[in-house]
């Protein structure tokens, strides 16, 4: 998993739980910096029908072989999470 974060340009610390894996965020200038690089990335790709975003709230999941990470943002609470697990 702290590979391919790597890979894409993405170099926030990986905390490894029994669910998977929890990359932690910042703040919202943070969370957009790690939008933009899963959205340009070519190693894993954006799964558009379980992505939802709303004005308060984000979930945008992307996958590729190996694994599923999902980007959520609570906008209002101002807290941001990435999360991946191994498919």
């Amino acid at each position: 998993m702290e590979e391919l974060l790597r890979e894409i340009g993405i170099t926030n610390s990986v905390e490894e739980t029994d669910q998977g894996y929890i990359v932690s965020i910042e703040d919202s200038n943070d969370f957009a910096k790690i939008y933009s690089k899963l959205d340009r990335s070519d190693l894993v790709e954006e799964v558009i029908e379980s992505s939802q975003i709303t004005p308060d709230t984000i979930s945008v999941q992307y996958v590729n072989d190996d694994y599923t990470l999902t980007l959520l943002g609570d906008l209002e609470g101002d807290v941001y999470t990435l999360t991946g697990r191994i498919n």
